[in-house]
């Protein structure tokens, strides 16, 4: 009974352990399968399908898809029905290779085209790649398809992995509708909101423009993912512009189509490709570090955009500028920071149409333990040379830092010897003043300590300069007295001799005013005398009025007066002027 019991639970063991291998197998495939899809890339055709006439050309673009990872190289065979179909050119146009390995080639009686080229660092990494454009001619009606006999796709990781994952195909109906004569051409199709059609735009209303010529009766448009459809023969009226509202996202082709009186002219295809949404996802990680003191600190970015693909990366650490960094492939982004402490990178993954998503992560650099300053002159004479000396680690280098006052500091650079100590001299020898001095340690990966503590240096001049100081001080105040006394003698001098000049100047002036004087009075007092005379020799032929007697005695007693008045002035003028 214990035999068969034991038995039994050593076939259930059995059991489940292969139950339990099996599941882990199977949940590592599928883990693998996933990241191995997650890396995945493919090359395609576009469009994949379409509808042409017999005689007429249409492009096919090869693309490569590796939204996940950025890839360097492509190379593959393309396989077309050479019965129906023959290649009229190939264009690199707008191709994301940058060298070709053997220039693209074909081969119209092997039904073949051959392409290998290569993308420079850092890769390209997107949902649309144009690698090349095929133009096919249609030959003979009936269905073609074209597919890769062989491809490879290599990732931009410095080995080579070939992460081509799917290989696409794309199948064409060539009818025989014949064109007739004197029919439209294809118009020239502009647009002003999506000009270039490998642009990414985030603009999802675009505009189409195209000229009518005065003979065209109809218009007939479409807007579908498809390179080369054909609208049809169902006029939408006549307009020469038209303006989509709200496009979904992906890569379109507008399709136009006129009409004149004797029939539907070609088609014209215009690509145009519409991305509105940001990344869908986007994060941050801080990779490992050895030392938490090393400034160089790497992060790895997780960055997703299903549409147009990631373009570039805004990445800004602190305050520091912002700058643009695009992806090597490694996704790892390595920044140096300047001091030790806590800090911030602020990053902006943005596609190719502009649009982007926001990402933040916080680290912190630890410092080196801080030199100290062991010996130092607390007080030196101007002239003297500074020495200080300090330890720190060993065969460091060392930032002495030195600081006059409010000036700026200066900087010199000493390391440290194998016992960790260090000594610093003054290349200058330091001027008077009070002084601050402090070290800092940066190891050979360039991790830096927190400064040291300050310390304070009072620099004096010298008894001997404080004397020759002191002399040429007291020569200065002397010589500016002397100068002073010199000046106001020469201004005493100046204005005594100007005073001299005004004196001789004024007495000349008087005596000639005196002489005036003198001569106005004389023909005043004769004018008054003769008045007199002609009033006595009137007293000889008559008998004067007793105020005729008043008024010649008024007059000789006025004419008395006055003479004395100018005199005594006169007189007081000149005792004045002495």
């Amino acid at each position: 009974m214990r035999n068969n019991f034991t038995i039994l639970r050593e076939k259930d063991l059995r059991t489940c352990v292969k139950v339990f291998l099996a599941a882990s197998f199977v949940l590592v495939f599928v883990f693998f399968d996933r990241v191995h899809r997650a890396e995945a890339a493919t090359l395609y055709f576009s469009p994949a399908t379409g509808s042409y006439t017999v005689g007429k050309s249409f492009p096919v673009s090869v693309i490569v898809s590796s939204p996940d990872r950025a890839m360097n190289a492509a190379a593959g065979v393309v396989l077309f029905p050479k019965d129906k179909l023959e290649v009229a050119s190939i264009s690199k146009t707008g191709s994301i290779m940058s060298l070709w390995v053997q220039e693209p080639s074909f081969s119209n009686a092997a039904g073949t085209v051959n392409l290998e080229g290569i993308v420079l660092n850092p890769g390209f990494t997107g949902a649309v790649g144009k690698v090349l454009i095929i133009n096919f001619r249609a030959k003979q009606a009936g269905t073609a398809a074209i597919s890769f006999s062989s491809g490879s796709v290599l990732a931009n990781d410095g080995n080579g992995t070939n992460i081509l994952n799917g290989l696409g195909t794309a199948t064409f109906t060539l009818s025989s509708e014949i064109y007739q004569a004197g029919a439209p051409d294809a118009p020239r199709v502009t647009s002003p909101t999506h000009p270039d059609h490998d642009i990414w735009y985030s603009n999802n209303n675009p505009q189409f423009e195209w000229p009518l010529a005065s003979d065209i009766a109809g218009v007939n448009i479409l807007t579908d993912r498809n390179q080369s459809t054909n609208p049809g023969t169902n006029s939408d009226g006549l307009f020469s512009s038209y303006n989509y509202k709200n496009i979904e996202d992906g890569s379109w082709f507008f399709h136009i189509r006129l009409k004149n009186g004797i029939g539907w002219g070609d088609v014209a295809h215009f690509g145009f490709n519409v991305d509105t949404e940001k990344p869908e996802h986007f994060e941050i990680q801080e990779t490992w570090r050895e030392s938490l003191a090393n400034p160089k600190v790497s992060f790895t970015f997780d960055a997703k955009d299903k549409t147009s693909g990631i373009d570039h990366y805004e990445v800004q650490l602190d305050d520091e500028k912002s700058n643009i960094w695009k992806d090597d492939g490694t996704h790892v982004y390595t920044v140096t920071v300047k001091n030790p402490g806590k800090h911030e990178l602020v990053a902006k993954a943005v596609d190719r149409a502009g649009n982007f998503l926001a990402s933040i992560a916080d680290f912190s650099v630890e410092a080196l333990e801080a030199p100290k300053i062991t010996e130092y002159p607390h007080e030196l004479k101007s002239g003297e040379t500074l020495i200080v000396k300090g330890t720190t680690y060993p065969n460091i280098e060392v930032l002495v830092w030195l600081q006059r006052g409010k000036e700026d500091p200066i900087v010199e650079t000493v390391r440290s010897g194998g016992d960790g100590t260090f000594t610093f001299v003054a290349s200058k020898r330091p001027e008077n003043g009070i002084y601050m001095l402090w070290a800092q340690a940066v190891d050979s990966g360039g991790a830096k300590s927190n400064p040291s503590e300050k310390v304070t240096i009072s620099v004096e001049q010298s008894a001997f300069f404080q004397l020759g100081s002191w002399l040429i001080a007291f020569l200065t105040i002397l010589i500016s007295l002397i100068a002073l006394i010199i000046l106001i003698i020469i201004m005493l001098w100046y204005a005594s001799h100007k005073l001299s000049q005004f004196k001789e100047r004024l007495k000349r002036e008087v005596k000639g005013t005196e002489k005036d004087i003198h001569k106005a009075f004389d023909v005043l007092r004769e004018g008054i005398r003769v008045q007199v005379k002609l009033l006595e020799k009137a007293k000889t032929a008559r008998q004067l009025t007793e105020e005729e007697e008043k008024v010649i005695k008024r007059l000789k007693r006025d004419l008395d007066q006055a003479e004395q008045f100018v005199e005594n002035k006169i007189e007081a003028l000149e005792k004045e002027v002495e």
